[in-house]
């Protein structure tokens, strides 16, 4: 495994507004990228909003952070989400820098087994698309979200 540095994600420091596709239903999806604690951890805030079946003002939330950070001369990240994970990852950089993979090590409060993998690919400074992939305990990865970024700031 090739030395990947934190400051090869620096790209993704911004705001950043989309959408996501989960099934047949769409959400709203912000993000930003900061450094934290000195630069030292870079951090990724998501807020996910799901519109409602029918018309109404009550939108289903979904908030999580992930933390990424330097570990030896690989990366790492953890992941807080609000059903109560968190999953500790390894981060590989390939493509020059142009595709990010985060592929989960451990989940706490989850199915025993269960692993994710989340795939950002860089399309231009101002756009990514990512997707989110799941393994149920004994099962090869499924596609659960894709999403597509713009940035906004």
């Amino acid at each position: 495994m090739a030395e990947a540095k934190l400051s090869e994600l620096d790209w993704l420091l911004g705001e950043w507004q989309g959408y996501g596709i989960v099934g047949k239903q769409y959400n709203l999806i912000r993000k930003s990228y900061a450094y934290e604690v000195g630069g030292t951890f870079l951090v990724e805030r998501t807020l996910s909003m799901f519109p409602p079946g029918k018309p109404d003002t009550e939108f289903e939330m979904h908030q999580d952070f992930m933390v990424l950070h330097q570990n030896g001369d690989q990366l790492g990240a953890k992941g807080f989400y609000i059903e109560g994970f968190v999953s500790q990852s390894e981060v590989n950089i390939a493509d020059g820098g142009k595709q990010i993979v985060i592929e989960s090590t451990t989940i706490e409060n989850g199915p025993p087994g269960t692993r994710t993998r989340y795939t950002l690919t860089r399309e231009s400074d101002d756009a990514f698309k990512g997707q989110f992939e799941i393994a149920w305990p004994g099962q090869d990865f499924e596609l659960s979200q894709k999403i597509t970024m713009k940035r906004i700031g």
